[in-house]
């Protein structure tokens, strides 16, 4: 069984492969916001509800905002997790985090049921390096980094031969930076 992970090292949203299989349950309710729509218990049941038909009654589960009813339904939950030795899936304060609906509880304690109910471990995704944040067209004009250049040159040289050549020098690595742009872009742009 996999160990309980605080909800602040977790991921903030579900991988694909197990949005595909919340998405392939064919829940009564579609998953629009993952922490809201999972933090009263109802979906979390339907979800056990698939696996275990027999022992998980939809009827007793109410799909409400109020913090009693989803007391009410994280409190058969548990009691059926137990029942099931399903009890380490998720700790009280952990349910506690994804009762209030915090980044990330939500997401660590379905990657464990999924990797329960399916026998299928959950593959770490690595996510590409993000482009720079500044966007081609938001860049300094060759001129603006040519006139910062020079006044900050002008304070530590007086030779116009040293502040032509920075001066270039500068000049040529803005144009490069602007040349390189990432494959980010290249597919933005499809």
């Amino acid at each position: 069984m996999t160990s309980v992970v605080p909800a602040s090292v977790e991921q903030a949203s579900l991988s694909r492969e197990v949005l595909r299989w919340v998405q392939s349950l064919d829940l009564a309710y579609s998953v629009k916001n993952v922490k809201r729509d999972f933090s009263n218990g109802f979906l979390v049941a339907e979800i056990f509800s698939r696996y275990y038909d027999k022992e998980v009654q939809m009827h007793s589960y109410d799909n409400g905002i109020a913090l009693r009813i989803k007391k009410d339904n994280w409190g058969q939950l548990t009691k059926f997790m137990k029942r099931n030795g399903l009890a380490e899936l998720a700790s009280e304060h952990e349910i506690s985090s994804i009762i209030h609906a915090e980044d990330g509880a939500v997401v660590s304690f379905l990657n464990r049921i999924y990797e329960v109910l399916t026998h299928r471990k959950v593959q770490e995704v690595t996510k590409r390096p993000t482009p720079d944040p500044v966007r081609p067209y938001a860049k300094q004009t060759g001129s603006a980094v040519l006139r910062n250049t020079m006044t900050k040159a002008s304070h530590e040289t007086d030779d116009d031969l040293t502040l032509r050549r920075h001066a270039h020098g500068t000049f040529a690595t803005h144009e490069k930076s602007l040349q390189v742009r990432p494959l980010f872009y290249l597919f933005c742009y499809i």
